[in-house]
């Protein structure tokens, strides 16, 4: 390249000089991979404890169970917000929205299993 002259951002993006991730290649995406689960277990578990703390109550198990709440709540928002045209289909529901589908399906799980006397 000849003294003076300018390269565009692009073209300095995909230059050989500018790669740092070159060689990484499958190590890192099961890295990315494995990181990406662990981050939604911890989401999913955050969104399922809020869900318990705003519908206090006798509910079964434990740390586990509100893993699963969380996760299935956040599945329902996505849906029901795609549904409803406020996400795109594959877009993931927000953290507010998901916390809402953990309660919805909380009261459903207490409705289902209400014991008549």
């Amino acid at each position: 390249m000849p003294a003076g002259s300018v390269i565009s951002p692009h073209d300095f993006a995909e230059s050989t000089l500018f790669s740092p991730l070159e060689g990484c290649g499958t190590v890192f995406a099961e890295e990315a991979a494995a990181m990406n689960i662990i981050g939604t277990i911890i989401i999913g578990f955050i969104i399922g404890a809020i869900a318990k703390l705003l519908m206090p109550g006798k509910d079964p198990g434990g740390w586990i169970i509100s893993i699963l709440l969380g996760l299935a709540g956040s599945a329902l928002a996505g849906w029901l917000g795609s549904a409803m045209g406020w996400y795109a289909p594959g877009e993931p529901a927000g953290f507010i929205f998901s916390v809402v589908g953990a309660v919805i399906l909380l009261f459903a799980y207490r409705a289902l299993t209400k014991r008549k006397v």
